[in-house]
């Protein structure tokens, strides 16, 4: 089998308040609506009405998370070649495969 894909039409999405349905083209890339004055960024509001328009058939049924965090898949480390590497000391970045696996992709 597989994952289901369910195409959703985005139209408005980000310009549609979560919590009152107001319409309301942002600026930039915040979301402040004008009547009930929620803040968010600008892709979770379209994320979050998308999701909205799905499960319920109308956006603004999902309030948007007053929080986002934002997760790297991995950490880099800067370390310096080798001296005798012949190329000096210029920094060169290394990926940490091991701490990588470690880490939350879903929290």
């Amino acid at each position: 089998e597989g994952m289901r894909v369910v195409v959703q039409d985005e139209r408005y999405t980000s310009q549609t308040c979560p919590n009152c349905q107001n319409r309301h083209k942002p600026r930039g890339r915040n979301y402040r609506c004008p009547s009930c004055g929620i803040q968010a960024h600008r892709d979770v509001v379209g994320q979050v009405n998308i999701l909205s328009l799905y499960k319920y058939g109308e956006p603004g049924m999902i309030p948007a998370p007053p929080v986002v965090k934002h997760r790297e898949p991995y950490s880099i480390r800067r370390t310096r070649r080798c001296q005798g590497a012949g190329q000096g000391t210029s920094p060169v970045a290394q990926m940490d495969w091991k701490a990588a696996q470690q880490l939350p992709l879903f929290a």
